[in-house]
């Protein structure tokens, strides 16, 4: 797994039955196409989990974390 990009941009990211299910991040629609893995962060929630672009089909693996209530993208790989 190669790191396409590391980052620290916020996105908008909802939450079905606690864990992550929807995104926009960069002005684009992601869905969840897989069971979300928790990971520990002591800085508050944290998940990875793949999503697959709404708009091109471009599937990614994301790391995202909350932050004073606000989610942030912090890792985004090319699959």
């Amino acid at each position: 797994m190669s790191v396409d990009v590391l980052l620290d941009d916020q996105v908008a990211l909802w939450l079905t039955d606690g864990r992550p299910d929807r995104m926009v991040w960069r002005s684009e629609r992601w869905r969840v196409v897989d069971a979300p893995a928790p990971l520990a962060d002591a800085a508050g929630p944290r998940w990875r989990f793949h999503a697959r672009s709404e708009t091109s089909g471009a599937l990614r693996e994301f790391e995202a974390r909350s932050t004073a209530g606000r989610w942030f993208v912090v890792a985004a790989l090319a699959r």
